[in-house]
């Protein structure tokens, strides 16, 4: 392979030349002034609170409203004899509930209880 030799010209970015493209590594003002001047703080009043007072408000904002929901199901049997047959049928009633307790403030109790009842099978049992 052979040398492709010196290519003249001048591209433009070393710096010299009419083309002076020189990037410096500094820059001539420091930048993170601008970030924050000293103009534009907040006052106190304006300014969000800090993050541990803003978590300290949450957990007190949350254990002043606290609601509780509880899903019971019960499930009963009731034979019913007949006297023909030695056998009993047997009804099966499932009954689930569902229960929202809302706490405010630490006094005020709301519960609010909902029902359905399902009768799921009718068995015949020897």
């Amino acid at each position: 392979m052979g040398s492709i030799g010196y290519i003249g010209g001048n591209i433009g970015y070393l710096g010299t030349g009419a083309l002076n493209m020189d990037y410096p590594y500094e820059h001539g003002t420091a930048h993170y002034q601008l970030w924050k001047p000293p103009g534009n703080y907040f006052t106190r009043g304006e300014a969000p609170p800090p993050y541990e007072e803003a978590i300290a408000l949450a957990q007190a904002e949350s254990l002043n409203t606290c609601t509780v929901s509880v899903a019971t199901s019960t499930q009963r049997q009731y034979p019913i004899g007949i006297a023909e047959t030695e056998a009993s049928q047997t009804i099966t009633a499932n009954t689930t509930n569902l229960i929202n307790i809302n706490i405010n403030n630490g006094g005020n109790l709301t519960a609010i209880a909902t029902g359905e009842n399902h009768v799921v099978a009718s068995t015949m049992t020897t």
